[in-house]
């Protein structure tokens, strides 16, 4: 009686359910409801058994969450929820088992529930001139690698980066607003109010007697002093200061200039608002002499035949040279060239007949 007991007892053990047989009538599979989610949790998810094949609707499942079983079903009814208490990454598995012939099998599904992130941020300077770079640095929590930045700036543009740095052009009051968003679509926004000052609105220009700001003096003219009257249009501002590129400066609000040398001068002029806040504009005033350039050409040292060596052009100028007389010199120098060559052209045929 013991040996037939013994027999029985393996026997038993060799077809038990649950051993590692594969279930060739079931089709084992199921779905969630997400794979993703975000936030701090709790978190239910929904089961949908998909199992089907000749066994499903006789087999038994277990349903396990980390591998911890949640629920027992029969039948191919669908288990309780699955509930994720936060963050974190989690394994849904179902175990098949079947009754005849006996045999289990397993499938799983992902779900990975993400951290809220919380957008933040804090910027400098605040309660600044219109035109300063303003810093913002990103302090937002929660996010993960391919977390996506978008930036508000309130005044008609935007940033993707993550620490941007902008320029406000006018001055007022801006809601800048952050919105992070995390890969699987989780977002959060974060606002504040920067304040910019306003600025003077710069303009100038300027006079010497004809409408402008050039003056090519014309040859023979002994002119060596200049004045130049210059008018301001700027507004929103309390006081000026003129630098005139000579190492003259002037406080008046449109003042009147004596330049006494020849040159080329930048003149700027800066405007400070009730603020403090200033702007700046600058103009250009030319006073230069007119350079009278003059050269020589010989028809027999400049022709020939190729190759032909000339010699060095010599500068009969009368005057320093400048670049208003170089420009002078090379035009001229074009005209005659092309003058010469017209000539020789002309002259040459007529040379050769006579030979």
């Amino acid at each position: 009686m013991l040996l037939i007991a013994s027999l029985n007892l393996l026997a038993m053990l060799f077809i038990t359910p649950g051993a590692s047989a594969q279930c060739n009538d079931i089709n084992a599979q199921f779905s969630v409801s997400q794979n993703s989610l975000c936030g701090a949790g709790p978190f239910n998810v929904a089961i949908n058994n998909q199992s089907n094949g000749p066994a499903s609707g006789g087999a038994d499942y277990e349903w396990l969450l980390n591998g911890v079983t949640f629920d027992n079903t029969s039948g191919t009814g669908n288990p309780n929820d699955a509930v994720l208490p936060g963050p974190g990454t989690y394994t849904i598995e179902m175990i098949v088992t079947g009754n005849g012939p006996p045999c289990t099998e397993s499938v799983t599904e992902t779900v990975t529930v993400f951290p809220q992130p919380t957008a933040d941020f804090v910027f400098a300077p605040d309660n600044d001139c219109a035109g300063v770079d303003v810093n913002f640095i990103n302090q937002s929590t929660n996010t993960v690698t391919g977390t996506a930045y978008d930036w508000d700036f309130g005044d008609g543009n935007n940033s993707n980066q993550e620490n941007p740095t902008h320029v406000f052009g006018a001055g007022g009051t801006y809601t800048v607003t952050l919105t992070v968003q995390n890969a699987p679509g989780c977002t959060s926004t974060f606002s504040q109010t920067v304040t910019v000052l306003d600025i003077p609105n710069v303009s100038i220009i300027g006079d010497d007697g004809d409408g402008n700001t050039t003056n090519c003096l014309l040859p023979g003219d002994p002119t060596t002093s200049q004045t130049v009257d210059f008018f301001n249009g700027t507004t929103g501002a309390v006081s000026y200061f003129w630098d005139f590129g000579d190492g003259n400066t002037s406080t008046d609000f449109e003042p009147s200039h004596l330049y006494t040398t020849y040159g080329t001068f930048q003149v700027t002029m800066t405007a400070t608002g009730p603020n403090g806040c200033t702007a700046t504009e600058t103009i250009e005033v030319v006073f230069e002499r007119f350079v009278s350039a003059s050269m020589s050409l010989s028809a027999v040292e400049y022709s020939g035949c190729a190759p032909h060596e000339l010699t060095t052009l010599t500068n009969g100028s009368t005057m320093p040279i400048n670049i208003y007389g170089i420009l002078v010199m090379a035009q001229r120098l074009t005209l005659q060239l092309l003058l010469l060559h017209r000539i020789i052209n002309t002259l040459m045929p007529e040379l050769i007949r006579s030979h």
